[in-house]
């Protein structure tokens, strides 16, 4: 077999014909699975040199030290992922020596079924022309028997037709059963073929996807410039991507805040259009932070109709790295609230252990660490603008976010914020059209809520910068 992918079949013969056959080495298989393993096991090995050797001690800040935080973060993670992915492929090219072997081996044995079966049906057959002769002989014999014979000679004529009759119909039958067995044959061995080609063609896409992933490490080739520090920061925030539940009330979804600015108002949101931007700060310990920043065109909250309903809300949500390169905890970002969730605390996809999960709240869209009913009456945004409020507060602010309602995975939508000039400048985000927050004066009347005049032009800015979230 050349490879995954490249799948070729055969025949075998089988009694009168053949079947098709998967052709293939699973040996050559097995032995590129150990390399592939091996291979993959040096990946690890040098990420976790690159690990030591990277190390800062000390304080170093500044545009390089941001630079070489997010590159070793980057780096790090190319490694790994190379790591994971290699053994993937020694997973899925181990499988597939497997689903060729025993397909092999059970064309074969049908193969032999119908060997078997056309040979007995040839027997049969030549026994049937034998018992024919013999009835025909005693046929013969019966015409010339003498008047003292007739008696036994017609027993034994009726005795060899008989015989040749029952010979005929196990003839007829042996032949019915070997094309039967010929065509269950023939279509079990197809669907083994089949069974291999599904398999090759998932191994296939095993390997294409590991090196697409190695693709950065094309970067350390003579002649091949090193890959962009942005280029890194992408593939570590597509790698840890959140995956978003949200609740099954929701009904103003994320949405693409380019199209927002644009003019295309809809405050449904579109999450087959949404994207996911994001951007990167370096602590002054040199520890890399990833924040996510999910849009959506609407607030609605639930609890008190028209309370702190607002236009444009970018809803951030942070993973920070520690020195080792490694996620060390996740911040969920909740109406100015913010908690804090050690790594290995956090709620993950079973699937991609990396990839955080997020239960943003009903109509709020406040992050949550996993599915609850959340007390507003806390520090933040929500708390300070309930406080200014005339009367000192309406309602009971709850956030509900049971995380049954539509799922959304943006690993392929997540965009550097930095490398968009509608989001990004002077390394802040901004023009984003949002109802007035507190700290730019007095929310409207509560008369006026949902009114056009709260959506004329204030502007939200989403900027963290290094050390915003810190621990506790």
């Amino acid at each position: 077999m050349p490879g995954p992918g490249s799948l070729s079949f055969g025949t075998i013969s089988a009694g009168s014909g053949a079947l098709p056959f998967p052709e293939g080495d699973p040996g050559g298989l097995r032995a590129a699975a150990r390399a592939a393993d091996r291979a993959g096991g040096a990946f690890e090995r040098s990420a976790g040199a690159l690990r030591g050797a990277t190390q800062v001690d000390g304080e170093w800040s500044g545009q390089a030290a941001q630079g070489f935080a997010t590159a070793r973060v980057g780096h790090l993670e190319v490694l790994r992922t190379s790591g994971d992915e290699l053994a993937g492929v020694a997973e899925a090219l181990q499988r597939l020596a497997r689903t060729v072997e025993e397909a092999q081996d059970e064309v074969r044995r049908l193969a032999w079924q119908v060997t078997t079966a056309e040979e007995a049906a040839d027997r049969a057959q030549a026994d049937a022309t034998a018992a024919q002769g013999r009835a025909t002989a005693a046929a013969s014999a019966l015409m010339g028997a003498s008047p003292e014979a007739m008696a036994a000679a017609q027993s034994a004529s009726d005795s060899a037709g008989a015989e040749a009759g029952r010979a005929a119909s196990a003839a007829a039958d042996a032949k019915d059963h070997a094309e039967q067995v010929r065509r269950n044959a023939e279509r079990d061995a197809q669907r083994l073929c089949n069974d291999v080609e599904r398999q090759d063609s998932s191994t296939a896409g095993v390997v294409d996807a590991a090196a697409s992933c190695m693709a950065p490490l094309g970067g350390s080739e003579p002649g091949v410039p090193p890959l962009p520090t942005s280029a890194l920061a992408s593939f570590v925030a597509r790698k840890y991507a959140p995956i978003f539940r949200f609740d099954s009330d929701e009904d103003h979804f994320p949405d693409d805040v380019l199209d927002w600015i644009a003019g295309e108002r809809d405050h449904s949101g579109d999450l087959g259009e949404a994207t996911l931007p994001f951007t990167y700060h370096v602590t002054e310990d040199g520890e890399l932070q990833l924040e996510y920043g999910r849009f959506h065109p609407f607030n609605d909250f639930p609890d008190d109709p028209g309370f702190s309903d607002h236009e444009g809300d970018f809803e951030p949500f942070t993973i920070q790295f520690g020195r080792d390169g490694r996620p060390s905890h996740a911040d969920f970002e909740s109406h100015g609230h913010t908690r804090v969730v050690d790594w290995p605390d956090v709620d993950r996809d079973a699937g991609d252990r990396r990839r955080p999960v997020v239960y943003p709240s009903h109509g709020g869209h406040g992050n949550n660490a996993e599915p609850g009913r959340y007390d507003n009456d806390r520090p933040g945004v929500v708390r300070d603008v309930v406080d200014r409020l005339p009367g000192g507060g309406v309602g009971d602010h709850h956030d509900e976010a049971d995380g049954q309602g539509r799922p959304w995975n943006p690993r392929d939508d997540v965009v550097d914020a930095r490398q968009i000039p509608e989001l990004w400048d002077d390394r802040e985000f901004g023009t984003v059209h949002s109802f007035t927050h507190p700290d730019q004066g007095p929310p409207p009347d509560l008369d006026g809520v949902g009114d056009d005049d709260r959506h004329e032009d204030p502007v939200e800015e989403w900027d963290r910068p290094p050390g915003v979230h810190p621990r506790g």
